[in-house]
């Protein structure tokens, strides 16, 4: 008998990020004969085609449905006190009240239109807390997949504990959900796979260096994240300020597309460009949809969240097409990036150790070449669509009674 899944993308970003990536992926790596896949969005994305031959049926929340939006008002409430507390309890109430309730409210009849067997919340318990409001209303088995290193309050605790199971990204998640004090009826950790069929290059790099500009050995490093404060592109051109006179030649390509409401941030990128005489040196690429092509042609990869990363999609990536990687050391990312055999760690926000990391990779073209191939391996070993959708069908089986 095929069971029907509805997996729900709640992002309103204007963008395609790693939690809609990571559904997609998990879609094409189902069994068709034993699941049935219906996504939907909380707004349109463009999936070029990324669903294509897989049968997912996809569907799109009327903006009406929404509820209206609360802003969020930075006050002093980083302060300690009983008042402040309050002030914050009181905050998260009126949210729940205005924009949870109303959500979930429009969330409910179609979940009973629908008639899933199972509701695959796919970006976290407290951004998709309408999602589950829903599924309980509606009785409907309620899987959410957690992404997210945020902080919960007493509401997203006590909803929590009516999730059949909460799937957690990495180690890392789940220790933290823990000690939020989340406590949903099941904790599970299934690392995000990648479908490595799909997953590669449509041109060879040297192609696509001569696309960007870039000279056959004309040192190159990049990121391929969209573009927000959390996510350090800061850092990494600081970084490259830092190693200006030792590879004159050096040339940093940003892709990603600027998520809503990151304007400011992405303007202070270009600004410290020109101020710093880097423009000849960064590509600013935009939202790109040949992610494989670009991260081939570069020599090594930058991971540079300056907060703690659930996961890090663009490192299985990366690692994918063996490339090492310069990375974070926080959050789930340990648990991806072998450090001195698949890529190096660095603390968060020091663009002093990115700077030094990637000046020795860029010297070692030797050390690149193993640490690339290692990747690949690990990726191969660990982080496949196969082993990622085999982990989710049992689970997925499990909450059906087998």
């Amino acid at each position: 008998m095929t069971r029907r899944i509805l997996l729900v993308e709640h992002s309103e970003t204007g963008l395609v990020g790693g939690s809609l990536t990571g559904l997609l992926h998990l879609v094409r790596g189902l069994d068709p004969r034993a699941y049935a896949s219906t996504l939907l969005l909380y707004e349109q994305k463009p999936l070029d085609g990324a669903l294509a031959g897989t049968g997912c049926r996809v569907l799109v929340l009327p903006a009406s449905g929404l509820g209206r939006r609360v802003p969020v008002r930075r006050t002093l409430d980083d302060r300690a006190g009983r008042l402040v507390h309050l002030r914050r309890q009181a905050g998260a109430i009126r949210r729940f009240v205005q924009q949870v309730v109303p959500r979930a409210r429009t969330l409910v009849p179609l979940l009973r239109a629908e008639r899933p067997d199972i509701v695959h919340l796919g970006n976290s318990i407290k951004a998709n807390l309408d999602g589950v409001v829903a599924a309980r209303w509606a009785r409907v088995p309620v899987l959410a997949h957690e992404k997210g290193l945020v902080g919960y309050g007493p509401l997203e605790r006590f909803w929590a504990r009516g999730i059949d199971c909460c799937v957690c990204m990495t180690d890392a998640v789940r220790r933290h959900l823990v000690g939020q004090g989340v406590r949903p009826r099941r904790l599970a950790v299934v690392h995000d796979g990648l479908d490595l069929a799909r997953f590669r290059p449509a041109r060879d790099p040297a192609t696509v260096r001569t696309e960007l500009g870039l000279d056959a050995d004309q040192p190159a490093i990049g990121m391929a994240v969209n573009i927000q404060p959390w996510k350090g592109q800061d850092v990494t051109l600081r970084a490259v300020a830092a190693l200006a006179e030792e590879f004159p030649d050096l040339v940093c390509v940003l892709a990603g597309g600027v998520v809503r409401g990151a304007e400011p941030f992405a303007a202070a990128l270009d600004e410290f460009v020109h101020a710093r005489r880097l423009g000849g040196r960064v590509r600013f690429l935009g939202p790109r949809s040949d992610i494989p092509d670009l991260l081939s042609a570069l020599d090594v990869v930058v991971h540079a969240s300056v907060l703690p990363e659930p996961f890090g999609r663009i490192l299985i990536e990366a690692m994918a097409l063996g490339k090492p990687v310069v990375a974070s050391n926080a959050g789930g990312v340990p648990e991806i990036v072998v450090d001195g055999r698949t890529g190096v760690l660095v603390p968060p926000r020091d663009h002093g150790a990115l700077a030094h990391a990637l000046g020795t990779l860029l010297r070692d073209p030797a050390r690149r070449a193993r640490m690339g191939a290692e990747a690949r391996a690990r990726v191969r070993e660990h982080f496949s669509v196969e082993r990622f959708a085999r982990a989710m069908q049992g689970i997925y089986g499990e909450m059906l009674g087998g």
